[in-house]
């Protein structure tokens, strides 16, 4: 294991994995023996954000703002009055979202917020030295699982859409655990209480602290209620909660006395009462924000002693999301929240008998997640995020107007990598870098990770493609989005030297970059603008272009392989017919070949060639969410299904220990990353990866040792990933207590 033998310091924790055996009859089993370890190192993981809630702001006894925030980590950042300070909170991973902030007389700090890895609630509390890091709830063992739909900041051309037909297109909006769309408030007791959502039970739940520990509540179990729960509490201690009636279609109120729990309808039409803020009046009765989704508009309704009153405060397009409320000094209340037709941050208040609305930001899609608290002197704060430029932005109102100021700016790393392994046996990874839009190469030197920013113009480095030529220098293809054109960088000994392939009015995607015999490199590619499989290959005169297939929609998930008497290979799939092609050049003509005609089958190919040059194929069969295996031989095409344990096979990549096959790929319903290899009897399959949703994106090679080499995207976190394998004797296994991972 050459890589890890000559870099000691390279190790960041081991994880072990028993080998799973999986094999459709007639296949036996591999053996349990020894066991496959992987050491795991995050890349890149730049700090990521997503699903602040509606109390993430509050301001202190100085009117200073506070906010918490996260996805990767939970984040606190402060403004001192001259520039803003942050904080790692709570270091563990997928933690941070549906974040909820509360601040005493004291100025001590309580947050909640949200272990997406583990489905638990959590709780954080700053005495003014030192944060105290608590589980409050947590969903049983085994029990958790996850929101598959993709975030709405990730790049719109790699959140590509679930397979037609597949379980994941199936299902993509699942639970996940307890603790989502929380609220904390701090009662008269000086205590905090938080509501929240149970999506196991559906049920809307109410955790409060006695001074000992934490009693948790069933507040509302009636139908599938609970989320965009928001609470406050009055001062007699009596809790107050506004929340969504799934079920129902319904904005409902909670409210717990002496007595117990006892919930009512606040508004009732085809669906309406997401995205709810509460805030209790001077009479301690409550008003609340939502959004209508029937009508997408924002509205409002107040309790009036003995009925709601209801009534809509922003119509015409898709307004009201995100919603955050708060009462003036005279009981009127204001609202921030999202104008979604337009990007657009909004901003409405209550005065004169009249709503007043005012754009407070129109930048390219900001506004989302709003947080609004107004100070001792009536003046607003207001924190959102960003969509385009992935920055969490602050607003806050002056007697001059309104000014603003930027927190902190977020990443994701890691999408589309592509991975290959240098003379040294070092790994090598070209990235997409969503977080500054840049096409970006990586390099292991021995001891730490080498970075470099190879073009930074527009949106550049999309579905990159690394090979590396006979000299040992880096070379891949990658699209730009800005300027629609397809580019080829190299190394040359000294500096990154760029070229323009292709140029088309549409979008270039599913890049296959390797070199030919002759030392030149050539690559396979899928041109949205015609729908055409494409081939491109470097001439004295320049790139030469061709088109290899344009019969329907083909071309996608190609992958390129050269035989070395120059013989060329792509597979693909026909997204006209559902099925699995092969395109192979003889040396005059391309012939075509369908290899397997399912429902919807041949999606995220990965080809190599074996020892006698005879093709290798792993995909994806969407009509039965399997992963599959084609190989030729003298005897013809022989096709089998390596694994079928639940939705498994997307984002396959496939490399060749001589003739015998290993495959990476993705399970997209335990969101985890898979490696199966044929160990001269069956198929062997291992879970190589599995805290968060990770496993997207992946992008194998072999060491010279044989040994798996992984590259990949952790979708929990924002990040590049990436992992290598070992066999460890059962007798000298060992294990770690601790993963930084």
């Amino acid at each position: 294991m050459k890589l890890f033998v000559r870099s000691g310091l390279m190790i960041f924790g081991l994880l072990s994995f028993l080998l799973l055996p999986y094999a459709p009859a007639p296949i036996q089993a591999a053996p349990q023996t020894p066991r496959l370890f992987w050491e795991t190192q995050r890349v890149d993981a730049p700090r990521l954000f997503d699903e602040m809630g509606e109390r993430g702001l509050a301001v202190d006894t100085s009117d200073h703002p506070h906010v918490v925030y996260g996805a990767d980590h939970l984040y606190h950042a402060w403004f001192d009055g001259i520039t803003w300070h942050t904080e790692v909170v709570d270091g563990s991973f997928g933690v941070g979202e549906f974040t909820s902030l509360a601040i005493d007389g004291a100025n001590q700090l309580y947050a909640s917020y949200y272990d997406s890895v583990n489905g638990a609630l959590k709780y954080a509390y700053f005495n003014g030295a030192a944060w105290t890091i608590q589980v409050v709830d947590s969903a049983p063992a085994g029990s958790v699982m996850r929101d598959l739909t993709p975030r709405d900041w990730r790049h719109p051309l790699l959140t590509m859409p679930q397979p037609a037909g597949s379980l994941s297109e199936q299902a993509t909006l699942v639970p996940g655990g307890v603790g989502q769309f929380n609220s904390i408030a701090i009662g008269a007791d000086g205590r905090p209480a938080i509501s929240y959502y149970d999506a196991l039970n559906a049920d809307l739940k109410l955790a409060r602290f006695d001074g000992a520990g934490w009693i948790i509540e069933i507040a509302d179990s009636q139908g599938q209620v609970g989320k965009f729960s928001s609470l406050a509490v009055d001062s007699s201690g009596r809790y107050h909660v506004s929340y969504y009636d799934e079920t129902a279609g319904a904005l409902r109120y909670a409210a717990r006395d002496s007595a117990g729990w006892y919930s009512q309808i606040v508004d009732m039409s085809a669906n309406v009462g997401q995205y709810t803020s509460i805030e209790l009046d001077s009479n301690s009765w409550p008003h609340i924000s939502y959004y209508d989704a029937s009508e997408a508009n924002l509205k409002y309704a107040r309790w009036e002693g003995d009925t709601w009153f209801t009534q809509r405060v922003n119509y015409g397009g898709s307004v009201g999301k995100f919603t955050s409320l708060e009462l003036a000094w005279n009981d009127e209340p204001v609202i921030s929240y999202y104008d979604e037709s337009n990007g657009d941050l909004k901003y409405a208040w209550y005065a004169d008998e009249n709503w007043h609305l005012t754009v407070l930001d129109s930048y390219d899609r900001t506004g989302r997640f709003t947080s609004l608290v107004l100070d001792s002197l009536g003046y607003a704060h207001v924190a959102y995020f960003n969509s385009a430029f992935n920055t969490l932005l602050y607003k806050h109102e002056t007697d001059e107007g309104w000014e603003q100021q930027t927190v902190e700016a977020f990443g994701d790393a890691g999408l589309t990598p592509s991975l290959a392994l240098d003379d040294a046996g070092y790994p090598n990874i070209a990235f997409f870098d969503d977080a500054v839009d840049d096409a970006r190469f990586v390099e292991w030197s021995g001891s730490q990770w080498n970075f470099t920013t190879v073009e930074s113009f527009g949106e550049a480095g999309m579905y990159p493609s690394l090979a590396f030529d006979s000299l040992g220098n880096p070379h891949f293809a990658y699209f730009n989005a800005t300027d629609n054109v397809l580019r080829y960088a190299s190394w040359t000994g000294s500096a990154w030297s760029i070229e323009q392939i292709d140029a088309t009015d549409e979008w270039i995607f599913y890049l296959s970059l390797t070199f030919g015999p002759d030392g030149l490199p050539a690559l396979s590619y899928y041109n949205a603008d015609s729908g055409d499989l494409r081939f491109a290959h470097l001439a004295d005169t320049g790139w030469q272009k061709e088109t290899v297939d344009t019969v329907g929609a083909v071309g996608m998930y190609t992958s390129l392989a050269i035989d070395p008497a120059g013989r060329r290979f792509i597979s693909y799939y026909d997204a006209s017919n559902g099925d699995l092609k092969l395109a192979y050049y003889d040396g005059a003509a391309w012939q075509l070949q369908t290899l397997d005609s399912g429902t919807n089958t041949g999606l995220f190919t990965s080809l190599a060639l074996d020892v006698g040059n005879w093709p290798h194929i792993s995909y994806y069969d969407a009509s039965t969410a399997d992963l599959r295996y084609a190989y030729q031989s003298n005897d013809g095409w022989h096709f089998s299904t390596v694994d079928a344990a639940g939705d498994v096979g997307q984002f396959t990549s496939l490399a060749l220990d001589g003739g015998a096959p290993h495959i990476s790929y993705y399970d997209a319903l335990n969101g985890d990353l898979r490696y199966a290899f044929w160990n001269g009897s069956g198929w062997a399959i291992a879970i190589a990866d599995s805290r968060g949703d990770v496993g997207q994106y992946t992008s194998l090679k072999l060491d010279a040792d044989g040994l798996p080499r992984i590259a990949y995207y952790d979708a929990t976190n924002g990040d590049l990933k990436y992992t290598a394998g070992r066999w460890v004797e059962l007798n000298y296994a060992l294990y770690l207590p601790v993963c930084l991972r």
